[in-house]
């Protein structure tokens, strides 16, 4: 059983996190802002509101349709939702907790990210594929040279 604060709270936040990372995926090869910008409905351009944009539950509450229009929405979003929680789990499993467990997670949803990327446009983006590669060099330089213990 999960115990510790810091795991509890980051998976309960983690199908917002996912949600965040969704928003990347679809944003960033297209060149559009992923802070800036209103999510809106695909079909109509309908910008959503805040009860329509909560994860994993506004999709099975609109039962995968838009509420203006009622077109079919993607499986993609809860998708990318179920896998950040799955991230935030497996973390929580396979970690001790803390530092290890947060960087686990960080990890974790940037290879959610790059993938489903990958997935939808065949191309991978440099700037998260540096980031990975500046993370776990970090990682691999606290845990031998720091004395951190996984």
């Amino acid at each position: 059983m999960i115990s510790d604060p810091l795991a509890l709270a980051t998976i309960a936040a983690s199908p917002f996190v996912g949600s965040f990372l969704g928003t990347l995926v679809i944003r960033l090869p297209a060149g559009r802002p992923f802070v800036a910008g209103r999510s809106i409905c695909e079909a109509c351009g309908r910008t959503l509101r805040a009860r329509e944009l909560m994860p994993l539950a506004s999709w099975i509450v609109q039962r995968g349709r838009c509420a203006q229009c009622g077109s079919s929405l993607s499986w993609f979003y809860p998708g990318i939702e179920i896998a950040a929680l799955g991230v935030a789990l497996g973390a929580a499993v396979l970690t001790s907790g803390g530092f290890a467990f947060v960087a686990s997670c960080g990890l974790g949803w940037l290879l959610v990210v790059q993938a489903a990327i990958d997935l939808r446009a065949c191309s991978l983006r440099d700037g998260l594929g540096l980031s990975l590669l500046g993370l776990c060099t970090w990682l691999a330089w606290l845990t031998t040279v720091g004395g951190l213990s996984w």
